[in-house]
């Protein structure tokens, strides 16, 4: 049994070795893992700044339509007040109208003087 457990303690120990062997040099895998990874950050970077200015003129052209909607809504505003104003005056020159056609009406049914 103490052979067993000799042999037990040998392979674990070629096991911490190997594994401390891995770790401690640098491998061609780890070596492109990495050069993958720092590719990817850069690709990832380059899409962020892409997006930003995407972004960018995304927020330009709504500040232009804004400022559209604005005028028109208040070229809207603007002929919405004219409107009023020539509701206003033609219900005044109606008014104007009946006055006139009621003094004609009694002018016309007075008895001539004379």
């Amino acid at each position: 049994m103490g052979i067993y457990v000799k042999l037990l303690f040998g392979v674990l120990a070629l096991i911490v070795v190997g594994i401390t062997v891995q770790f401690s040099s640098p491998s061609s895998d780890l070596d492109v893992a990495v050069r993958i990874l720092r590719k990817q950050v850069r690709e990832a970077r380059a899409a962020e700044d892409e997006t930003k200015k995407l972004l960018e003129l995304a927020n330009e052209e709504l500040t232009l339509v804004r400022r559209e909607v604005k005028a028109k809504h208040e070229r809207y505003l603007n002929t919405e007040r004219t409107a009023q104003r020539f509701e206003k005056d033609y219900a005044r020159c109606q008014d104007e109208k009946n006055v006139l056609q009621r003094r004609l009406n009694e002018t016309l049914a007075a008895p001539p003087k004379g």
